[in-house]
């Protein structure tokens, strides 16, 4: 496992993670501070997960003025952008890739296309990625049928495409967690894999949901849903009515159902109540407050609803997260 710690990085320290997974990195129209002087500054976790599945994860502010010519092999890159600014990649080949917060974009490299990015001092950007190449696949049966793996292995195998799956809550949370690096020795490598399986499980049903629904929103769509979900996590016990979101975002209340649930993979109305019982969860753990206070304040009326609710939503009773905290 390669994680790099918090810190400055020069030319030399990212030509020894691109190496690492050998990819063919040139930073020669790069501007350094000073003679081999630092580039950027943050934190890089660079590390295989499982044969064929590497994890790439970076939270960093640019020092300087950067340009990035890379190869590799035949690969397959699943990103999501958590927050700050990038500039587009293109790639050799196909479109270039546009990033944004919250949306998960695929880049395949085909038989190694050349990607070239850039970034300007001052630029700030926090990204996680999954890594896959036809390795990953190996490991299943050719008799398994469609495990909705298919539009994944088809962009690994494909020639060189970008793709924009659209935006899942989901991985934005497991982005942010993998950034968090809340765990040490095996418990970090562990979390690791749990955590880049279920990235690239999830980012496997959006490619599905993407090839089926091609009906994507625009920019101005995707940031007006945005907006509507800083409103929800503002405040998750007093969240706003349907019909205030609505006018918040300029549309009716069902095209706001419709555009939420396509920007997020979830509807509104179980995105507020997730969020709910992740703050119930977070309660429950402080130990200051009863079940029944707990649901009370994250807005159930009904212990028994909340009960049921919270069992759904992490396979156990709230109770027992009482008693085990």
């Amino acid at each position: 496992m390669s994680v790099e710690s918090l810190g400055d990085y020069h030319p030399t320290d990212l030509y020894r993670l691109s190496a690492a997974r050998n990819i063919d990195l040139d930073l020669s129209a790069s501007r350094p501070v000073g003679a081999n002087g630092p580039v950027l500054s943050g934190r890089i976790l660079s590390a295989p997960v499982q044969r064929g599945l590497d994890c790439v994860a970076y939270d960093v502010a640019y020092l300087s003025d950067m340009k990035m010519r890379q190869r590799c092999g035949r690969t397959l890159l699943l990103a999501i952008q958590v927050s700050g600014e990038a500039e587009p990649m293109r790639v050799e080949g196909a479109e270039a890739a546009m990033f944004r917060p919250g949306l998960v974009v695929a880049v395949a490299t085909g038989e190694g296309a050349e990607c070239l990015g850039s970034c300007r001092a001052g630029q700030r950007c926090a990204t996680v990625a999954a890594a896959v190449s036809p390795e990953f696949f190996d490991r299943f049966d050719e008799d398994d049928g469609d495990d909705g793996l298919d539009p994944l292995q088809a962009m690994v195998e494909g020639g060189a495409r970008v793709r924009e799956l659209g935006a899942s809550w989901r991985l934005s949370h497991l982005a942010a967690e993998t950034l968090a690096d809340r765990y040490d020795g095996r418990l970090a490598r562990l979390h690791l894999e749990s955590a880049t399986l279920a990235f690239v499980t999830e980012a496997a049903r959006l490619a599905g949901r993407s090839t089926a629904e091609p009906h994507a929103l625009s920019a101005r769509q995707y940031e007006r849903m945005v907006e509507v979900k800083r409103a929800i996590d503002a405040d998750a016990f007093a969240v706003p009515t349907m019909a205030a979101l609505a006018r918040r975002a300029g549309v009716s209340a069902s095209t706001l159902r419709s555009h939420y649930r396509k920007a997020f993979g979830i509807a509104p109305f179980d995105y507020v109540r997730t969020r709910r019982l992740e703050l119930a969860q977070g309660l429950l753990r402080n130990r200051e407050l009863s079940v029944a206070e707990v649901a009370y304040r994250v807005g159930f009326t009904d212990q028994a609803a909340f009960a049921t609710a919270y069992r759904r939503r992490f396979g156990y009773p709230p109770s027992r997260e009482a008693n085990r905290a």
